[in-house]
């Protein structure tokens, strides 16, 4: 095709100009850079703070030592990695669509950032197991959700997810039956995780679509039998009142704790839906959406672990209290693990 003398034609520009098989650069204005870079590294520090905040917390004073907030506190650690292994190196990949840093920390970096996601899945999912019985079955709460029984939930989260998403990278099982594509996308400067029709749709049901089914099923019956309690409590007689007061108090925490580990269900729903649906319908759809689609829909899952540390403190007075003596160094003070920062 002619080009007319009047129009000017960008240079092509490379990740690696030495390199007769690099891949391309995005060629952003100076100014969407910027804003991309404040927003990713904005991101990045509220999740690292913000979740080894939470970390500390539980860690530190022996009045958050609860099977449930031992769950959290592992959760805190997935969103803590990813903003500290994962996202650094994500932003330097979507401001110029190139991997500086080689084949195989480039499978790492992958296999990391998918084992986090998978993890966080099961946590969410195993949480929501703890306030299932602490709700509905309170009486039988104290005996099911053991701490050792809390600690194997944890295993099979890390161990799960390890276990299958490294696999996967490394044996590339993904990649049989699409090697042609593969070949004719793959250039210097390229990391992506690209997954054939079967394992992607497998990797949709088994990390994102089962545990949060369950998990909605769960919460949905968590909030019925709420409902019921509450009805009860506030139709006991006077003369029992003194008698139900304490199951009051312990049957309101409980709802308050559901509620609020179920708006941290929901954003981790509204975060990864996106990216799990569009990850498993490409391979139907030949590969046809675009790379700067996945980096958005990316972007939109990582902010999940951005957004959980502002939950808690939204939500939990403890973590509010838990960083007033933090940052006022009370925190270092001789006996400060047991105060008292849940009332």
């Amino acid at each position: 095709m002619n080009i007319p003398e009047n129009v000017s034609v960008e240079e092509t520009r490379y990740c690696f100009p030495l390199v007769n098989a690099s891949c391309p650069k995005h060629s952003y204005s100076g100014t969407v850079v910027a804003g991309m870079c404040f927003f990713m590294i904005c991101s990045t520090l509220i999740t690292v703070s913000g979740n080894l905040i939470v970390i500390i917390s539980i860690s530190h004073f022996k009045c958050l030592h609860s099977q449930t907030n031992i769950l959290v506190c592992s959760l805190a650690v997935a969103d803590l990695l990813l903003g500290f292994l994962v996202m650094p190196y994500s932003t330097i990949r979507t401001v110029t669509n190139c991997w500086y840093f080689g084949s195989l920390p480039c499978k790492i970096h992958s296999g990391i950032d998918g084992t986090l996601s998978v993890a966080s899945a099961f946590h969410i999912f195993f949480i929501s197991i703890d306030r299932y019985y602490a709700v509905c079955h309170p009486l039988h709460y104290s005996n099911k959700i053991t701490f050792s029984v809390t600690m194997m939930f944890i295993g099979i989260s890390w161990a799960t997810a390890i276990t299958y998403v490294f696999y996967v990278t490394f044996s590339e099982v993904n990649l049989v039956g699409i090697e042609d594509y593969v070949t004719l996308i793959s250039c210097e400067g390229f990391c992506s995780v690209v997954f054939n029709k079967v394992l992607g749709v497998t990797t949709f049901t088994f990390a994102y679509f089962i545990p949060c089914t369950v998990m909605t099923v769960m919460y949905i019956r968590i909030f019925i039998v709420a409902k019921r309690h509450a009805q009860f409590i506030n139709n006991v007689t006077e003369k029992s009142k003194s008698l139900e007061m304490g199951q009051k108090i312990s049957s309101v925490k409980e709802r308050k704790a559901a509620k609020t580990l179920c708006v941290i269900m929901v954003t981790f729903v509204v975060c990864w839906t996106p990216f799990y649906c569009t990850f498993a319908i490409d391979p139907f759809l030949n590969y046809t959406i675009p790379a700067n689609a996945y980096d958005v829909l990316v972007w939109i899952a990582y902010m999940n672990s951005s957004l959980d540390p502002i939950i808690y403190g939204l939500y939990y007075l403890w973590f509010r209290k838990a960083l007033v003596i933090l940052f006022s160094g009370k925190i270092f003070h001789p006996g400060s693990s047991d105060i008292n920062i849940i009332t």
